[in-house]
């Protein structure tokens, strides 16, 4: 009986070992991830930190979108044609994105 019980003990030793690498890697990657996120904020913040006041525009360091808040650039009310004003801040802004 006591040779079974420590068999048991081994196999839950050797699965706890398992979990516990698993929860290791998972962090490694959250960390990891975590990380470039930050590096991305930051390149797109000092790449774009003159312009951002102009252009009227925000990044979102949580999910590293731009945000232009005002409407009244972007199109014409009920209209789905780009503004002038909108199309220049575009065609500096896409080049440099990428």
């Amino acid at each position: 009986m006591a040779g079974l019980m420590m068999v048991f003990l081994f196999i839950s030793i050797a699965l706890m070992r398992d979990a516990f690498l698993d929860r290791d890697r998972m962090r490694d990657v959250a960390v990891a991830y975590r990380e470039g996120q930050v590096a991305i904020d930051s390149a797109l913040r000092s790449e774009f930190e003159n312009d951002l006041d102009f252009w009227d525009a925000a990044i979102d360091a949580e999910n590293l979108t731009f945000e232009f808040r005002s409407p009244e650039v972007l199109f014409e009310a009920g209209s789905t044609a780009l503004r002038p004003r909108f199309v220049t801040i575009l065609n500096d802004f896409f080049p440099r994105y990428l």
